[in-house]
């Protein structure tokens, strides 16, 4: 086998951009709970006067960022969903229980 031949080929262009469009919704989730979560506990405190401590606001951030994350990727995959072929571009090529003789 050639050198070429060892090397794997890289991802299609649409991989890319799902990659890319999944880290957007991460960041931007992350800089939304980050903002909200703060300022929500601030208000909290001046009408309460209830302290939520920083591990606590972390955790919530981090949760929400977690979730969204979860939520993204699977839209991400029920889009792709539609695009899936088959590798070998024959869907009766299988091996399982669907094939008939």
């Amino acid at each position: 086998m050639s050198n070429q031949d060892q090397q794997a080929s890289p991802p299609p262009a649409a991989n890319k951009d799902a990659g890319k469009r999944f880290r957007n919704i991460v960041w931007i989730t992350f800089a939304i709970a980050l903002v909200l979560v703060n300022v929500i506990a601030e208000v909290g405190y001046r009408i309460t006067g209830i302290d939520i401590h920083m591990f606590l606001r972390i955790s919530l951030v981090v949760g929400v960022t977690v979730g969204a994350s979860v939520l993204g990727g699977a839209g991400i995959l029920i889009g792709k969903l539609g695009e899936e072929r088959p590798l070998s571009g024959k869907a009766r090529d299988t091996l399982g229980a669907d094939r008939r003789e």
